[in-house]
């Protein structure tokens, strides 16, 4: 988890200054915490999916340079879709299953629950 955080540092960082701008947009418009956490979320999104579209870039600009790298490009080129469809169904399967486990876990627990 802290690597996780590590190496996602840059991008939460890129999204202070834009959150910085939108506050007083959200100010203006009445935007609870509820809709602004949503909001918040969907700049560390962007900002995060930015950060990683950029380091892909370059890492296969690196390996296209060498010769060894079209070897090892072409079969994830050649599986990129079907492994992006996997991880999708995955996800759509496993959030539904992991937020209704714990809203269980939650309700065993009163100290943790808002029910």
């Amino acid at each position: 988890m802290k690597l996780l955080v590590l190496v996602d540092f840059p991008s939460m960082l890129a999204a202070l200054p834009i959150g910085s701008l939108i506050s007083p947009l959200m100010s203006a418009v009445h935007a609870g915490s509820f809709i602004g956490s949503y909001v918040g979320a969907l700049i560390e999104l962007v900002t995060a999916s930015c950060q990683w579209l950029a380091v892909g870039f370059a890492v296969d600009r690196r390996l296209e340079s060498r010769p060894w790298g079209t070897s090892v490009l072409r079969p994830v080129n050649k599986y990129f879709f079907a492994v992006v469809t996997i991880v999708l169904v995955l996800t759509v399967v496993a959030v539904p299953l992991i937020n209704k486990r714990s809203q269980e876990r939650g309700f065993q627990h009163g100290a943790i629950s808002f029910h």
